[in-house]
């Protein structure tokens, strides 16, 4: 599991959370939910850049901010290199532990795992400006209590291997603290898959090898660390509404841009990266996986017909097709146009291993939908996807603790009530967390996660008390 933390961090004062295959975040409005969840894709679009995009020659961002290291380390690194394999005949063999190599290699090696962290920092710095839409040091929460105003952002193995925070102050973006262990690891693959060089050749090109062995000692540390992401803010059937309009006047635009000033229309990033993940989907390309007959079932069960592209037009089209006909995503009901695109992404984006982030994914359905989509949620989870939600729907965290009571019952018993084997939930795979605001800002506080109780409904007991009481005054004052 991955510890993900911030300090200062707009509404937050302080937050610390373990993402689990199922982590929910519960608690009211404006007390750093998306801030946080956001803050998650970010740290994963800094690793691997878009997960949206399936070229077989993709990189990850970090690979190319990787490439450059200061000209002092490569000239210790030309020197150390060749003192370990000063022949051809030396450069040649299987995997190379790190533990084998002289303390000098090691802190060479060491050295460059560091200047990776500090372009970890400098991509997440670039990703958390784009995806919020402002300067970094805007991120920072301001109030009376702080001298220095700061922003924190880290990520941690939960057994220590690994550790990397980062500060934001003010304007200024640094690298807190960084560590971990690589003398447990090995560089297994010392050629390079892009251009072909054999080890022999990169002894020569200290820059390359220092790239090349980073990315093999690094890169598996971080990869397992968040995942692929992918990312469903809560306006999105909004964003669907209105994405051909943008793109019209931007192109209307364009064209008259020799005439006079073009001024393009600013959108934070997570709002784009929706609108290019739903134009880069091909039908014609999908491939089977367990999160296709996910969609299937919010099909069947929730929207009651099918959810598709129409990419036969010039811009590709949503559209809705049940027993009534074929209907453009405007002319559906609220509950189809904020369903559909989970539906899509579940189609044809998101993949065994990778994180969906749902922000408050309850909007616009009813009771009875809500329950069929958390148990949606769940065999999502078993499938191997990740997935982080936002809520503020007890019924929705009630049928979750519903699938987490499953695994106390025979099978037999689950099939009686319907349910089916791959939306039982583990407690040990599902995170949960309050969010609570405060007069220095919101913390977060861990929830105990049970098979017994699932988790804890008491952030919903006070409304439903208030109401409860309210009713009771109204109904004596009446008599």
């Amino acid at each position: 599991m991955t510890h993900v933390a911030v300090k200062d961090f707009g509404p937050i004062a302080e937050a610390s959370v373990e993402l689990k295959p199922l982590t929910v975040f519960i608690g009211p409005n404006n007390s750093g939910k998306s801030y946080l969840a956001l803050t998650v894709y970010c740290l994963s679009r800094a690793l691997f850049g878009d997960a949206s995009s399936i070229s077989m020659g993709r990189m990850h961002r970090g690979y190319y901010l990787w490439r450059e290291f200061p000209p002092e380390l490569v000239e210790r690194a030309s020197q150390e290199l060749k003192k370990t394999w000063p022949t051809a005949e030396s450069r040649i063999g299987g995997p190379i532990k790190i533990s084998d190599l002289s303390n000098e290699m090691q802190d060479v090696l060491v050295e460059a795992a560091r200047s990776s962290a500090h372009s970890l920092s400098r991509s997440v710095g670039i990703e958390l400006q784009r995806c919020y839409g402002t300067e970094i040091h805007g991120l920072v929460r301001r109030g009376s209590a702080l001298s220095a105003p700061q922003l924190e952002v880290g990520i941690s193995e939960p057994d220590g291997s690994f550790q990397w925070e980062m500060q934001v102050t003010d304007q200024d973006l640094a690298t807190k603290n960084w560590t971990v262990n690589l003398l447990d690891h090995s560089i297994n693959n010392m050629n390079n898959r892009d251009v072909g060089l054999p080890i022999g050749l990169l002894v020569d090109i200290p820059d390359e090898f220092l790239r090349i062995a980073t990315l093999e000692l690094v890169w598996p540390i971080l990869r397992n660390l968040i995942g692929e992401a992918h990312y469903m803010p809560a306006s999105r059937s909004g964003i669907l509404q209105g994405h051909k309009t943008l793109a019209s006047l931007i192109v209307g635009s364009a064209s008259r841009a020799w005439l006079q000033p073009m001024e393009i229309p600013r959108l934070a990033g997570v709002v784009t990266d929706l609108i290019q993940s739903l134009l880069s989907l091909d039908p014609n390309r999908a491939v089977e996986n367990p999160a296709h007959q996910v969609a299937e079932f919010l099909e069947r069960e929730v929207t009651r017909g099918s959810v598709d592209l129409d990419r036969r037009v010039e811009y590709p089209e949503i559209y809705y097709e049940n027993d009534n006909g074929k209907f453009l995503l405007h002319q559906v009901s609220s509950m189809v146009s904020e369903v559909a695109p989970i539906v899509l992404f579940l189609k044809y984006l998101v993949r065994p291993g990778q994180l969906f982030i749902i922000e408050e994914p309850e909007s616009h359905l009813d009771t009875d939908n809500q329950r069929k989509l958390a148990r949606a949620i769940a065999m999502l989870v078993n499938s191997g996807v990740k997935v982080l939600i936002t809520t503020h729907s007890d019924f929705f965290v009630n049928q979750i603790n519903n699938l987490l009571l499953l695994s106390q019952i025979s099978s037999r018993s689950r099939a009686a009530r319907k349910y089916s084997a791959n939306e039982v939930l583990d407690p040990y795979n599902v995170g949960a967390y309050l969010f609570r605001n405060g007069e220095d800002g919101s913390r977060v506080e861990t929830l105990e996660v049970t098979a017994d109780s699932g988790i804890p409904t008491f952030p919903f007991t006070d409304a439903h008390s208030a109401l409860y009481n309210e009713a009771i005054r109204l109904e004596h004052s009446s008599r």
